[in-house]
């Protein structure tokens, strides 16, 4: 296995550290998810970058980089569902879209055929990863250690939660988007 596919499966792994850390109680823990979370985006770039630097495309790599993306993308986004941080129906058509590309990336394959992500998707994926960091940084200033020194009001509680919803708006609309860009240039794949 090559070192861009072990920074593949490294995220997956990482991802799984985030949930954990996210669930604990406490600022550190707060503090240790967005660490990791940043880890775990800062890899996607890494496993690309090393994959065209040093020519080690592979159909595993191909296939499983926008598996760990999908992975670490809907994990926190249902987690924060449950949390109460967003709409879970937001969720769910972001999973919706994810599962009918990747069902489609699946029937390519069986086809000998790897279908790599287009730029649409990339964009998604930016906006997603960012969407998920911003929300990080509420769920850390919104902790009762920050609250506590009482620099967060009502005000300022509704402002967060109003960006984050825009934000989840704006992220729906690139994931629909390029779902429907996906399927279109793809359509052979849907019979």
């Amino acid at each position: 296995m090559n070192l861009p596919n072990k920074i593949t499966i490294g995220r997956i792994l990482l991802t799984c550290v985030f949930i954990i850390l996210l669930f604990q109680d406490g600022l550190y823990c707060k503090i240790a998810a967005l660490l990791t979370y940043l880890a775990a985006t800062i890899s996607d770039y890494f496993d690309g970058y090393f994959a065209k630097k040093y020519d080690q495309k592979t159909n595993f790599g191909m296939i499983m980089d926008p598996v760990a993306d999908k992975f670490l993308v809907l994990t926190a986004f249902f987690s924060f569902a449950i949390l109460g941080i967003i709409p879970l129906w937001m969720v769910v058509l972001i999973a919706l879209r994810d599962v009918i590309i990747t069902t489609l990336r699946i029937k390519a394959l069986l086809k000998n055929e790897v279908l790599a992500a287009e730029k649409g998707g990339k964009q998604k994926t930016v906006s997603q990863m960012f969407t998920i960091f911003v929300i990080l940084i509420f769920i850390l200033v919104r902790g009762p250690e920050i609250t506590k020194c009482g620099c967060w009001g009502m005000h300022t509680d509704d402002v967060f939660c109003m960006t984050i919803f825009l934000l989840m708006l704006i992220t729906l609309v690139f994931t629909l988007h390029s779902g429907v860009l996906y399927l279109t240039k793809y359509r052979k794949y849907l019979r």
